[in-house]
């Protein structure tokens, strides 16, 4: 058994030495918390805007396909409703909302209507219309009184005094009348369209003579020869007197290089135009001489012109009641454009049961 050593202190070690010294608690900076708490705000306060970005982005994003889906489909409506041509593509919207634009901007300047400022390419269908009347002086009586036994047929007080949209065209049989640049037709139609404007002031009357225009195509001679030119006419008559040319953004157009609108394009628009009118409006379409567009290179034109019609009459609303003449005897080729019942002929015979000898 060893020996003690007496020189060697031994510790005394008790229970409590054992137990592990507790470790000194960390101190905070108080000042670093609170920054941390600030820039944690912060970035919780950009997290929120930028989530409520986001929310605006997809409800915008929401908005514009809503409304994309409803042009498309209001653009779908219209080429279903408007089958005019197959062999050309379809017109989309804002091409139509173009052509308006060029339309307008050619006959339109200014931020309100101001007849007295209207330049004279719109002047031209005023200027007709009073050149054709001061021929009545010089026609044929019997050829006057032909025409106007059209008032006592039984299709035309139909067409004039029926509750619904309406079409036919009037083959008048005039003797040499298909020669005539103005016949006793035109200055029937001319009449006519005076007495509707007097006795419908809240009717649209729309007309165009086209024996006033040159056969042969040349667009910078006459602006409104042909078919196109003819739909070009109604248009701008029709956004005269509707007022809807002033609601236009020529601005746009004139910063916009446009393109000449085809004949399919022009009818898209007077069709645009009119749909645009309010359902209670009654519109008057008058042409006189329309045989004169149904042969050579604007036979194809005016067929699209002709589909354009029989649909307008087809349309609920606004009415709108179509009357065509024809100062001689219509070809084979207008006579298959319409119905039996849309086809009113006259004869010589008539200038003698009217009592003109």
């Amino acid at each position: 058994m060893p020996e003690e050593n007496p020189d060697v202190d031994i510790p005394n070690k008790s229970l409590e030495d054992e137990q592990p010294q507790e470790e000194e608690g960390i101190v905070i900076d108080e000042e670093f918390m609170k920054q941390f708490k600030e820039m944690l705000r912060k970035e919780r306060q950009m997290v929120l805007q930028v989530r409520a970005q986001l929310l605006d982005l997809v409800r915008a994003s929401q908005e514009n396909a809503m409304l994309l889906h409803q042009l498309e489909e209001s653009h779908g409506l219209l080429q279903q409703t408007l089958q005019i041509s197959t062999r050309k593509p379809p017109v989309r919207i804002p091409r139509v909302l173009d052509v308006l634009a060029l339309l307008g901007a050619t006959a339109f300047h200014g931020s309100s209507v101001n007849i007295a400022a209207l330049p004279s390419i719109f002047q031209h269908a005023t200027h007709e219309l009073r050149q054709v009347l001061t021929y009545r002086t010089g026609r044929d009586p019997k050829h006057i009184s032909q025409v106007q036994f059209l008032l006592h047929t039984p299709r035309y007080n139909e067409w004039i005094q029926g509750a619904r949209s309406d079409m036919i065209i009037v083959e008048a049989r005039i003797r040499g009348g298909a020669l005539d640049k103005i016949s006793a037709a035109s200055i029937f139609c001319a009449t006519l369209t005076m007495s509707l404007l007097d006795v419908q002031p809240d009717a649209l009357v729309v007309h165009f003579f086209c024996g006033m225009h040159k056969r042969l195509f040349d667009r910078q001679e006459d602006p409104w020869n042909g078919p196109d030119g003819m739909i070009r006419s109604l248009a701008l008559q029709v956004l005269i007197q509707s007022g809807l040319v002033g609601r236009l953004n020529l601005q746009l157009f004139q910063e916009t290089n446009l393109q000449e609108p085809n004949i399919t394009e022009l009818c898209d628009t007077l069709l645009y135009s009119l749909e645009r009118l309010p359902v209670d409006t009654m519109v008057y379409i008058i042409v006189d001489g329309i045989s004169r567009f149904a042969s050579g290179h604007f036979k194809e034109d005016l067929e699209i012109v002709l589909e354009l019609f029989h649909l307008l009459i087809g349309d609920s609303a606004p009415r709108v009641k179509i009357l065509l003449t024809v100062p001689g005897m219509c070809t084979l080729f207008l006579k298959d454009q319409f119905v039996r019942e849309q086809i009113v002929t006259l004869s010589p015979r008539n200038a003698l049961q009217a009592g003109v000898s």
